[in-house]
């Protein structure tokens, strides 16, 4: 007798494996969202603070060389901050794809896993039915033997 082969086994390995590139590249995109999240808000920080020292000079009053200087570091802050929410928005995107792509995984992993159960369960059946029919050989066996035994001796003694 040969042993339980699950006909499947390499595609739930591979698909195994393949959730586990899975769950790394969102480790390393989560790797790269996180900073990029702290550098947002430091510009918006430093776009606050601009803004206050805009409003300070103002009231003091400011020469036009100074005011021109604040306003084009704020323009800067904010065309920074402009290319890091479409940065966001891009690594967003990619998040929801991997995400996706990791539920389809997970759930190909699980239908073969549970196929691959059912698959047990009935090779384990098929086993004890062989078993039962090998025992039941045995049991007839023995008892034609039995029989065949009890007839010579039973025609012998006859003689």
């Amino acid at each position: 007798m040969s042993g339980f082969r699950y006909r499947l086994e390499v595609l739930l390995r591979l698909a195994r494996v393949r959730l586990s590139q899975q769950r790394r590249e969102m480790a390393e995109l989560l790797a790269e969202i996180l900073p990029l999240e702290k550098a947002l808000q430091r510009i918006r920080e430093h776009l606050v603070a601009c803004d206050r020292e805009l409003l300070l000079r103002a009231r003091q009053g400011v020469r036009g060389d100074e005011l021109q200087q604040l306003v084009l570091d704020r323009q800067r802050q904010e065309d920074n901050l402009s290319r890091l929410l479409e940065r966001r928005e891009l690594l967003e995107e990619r998040d929801r794809q991997l995400k996706e792509r990791i539920e389809g995984t997970s759930r190909r992993i699980k239908v073969l896993e549970k196929q691959r159960q059912e698959k047990w369960q009935e090779y384990q059946k098929d086993l004890a039915r062989r078993e039962q029919a090998l025992i039941d050989d045995v049991v007839l066996s023995r008892k034609a033997r039995e029989a065949l035994l009890e007839r010579r001796g039973g025609s012998e003694a006859e003689r």
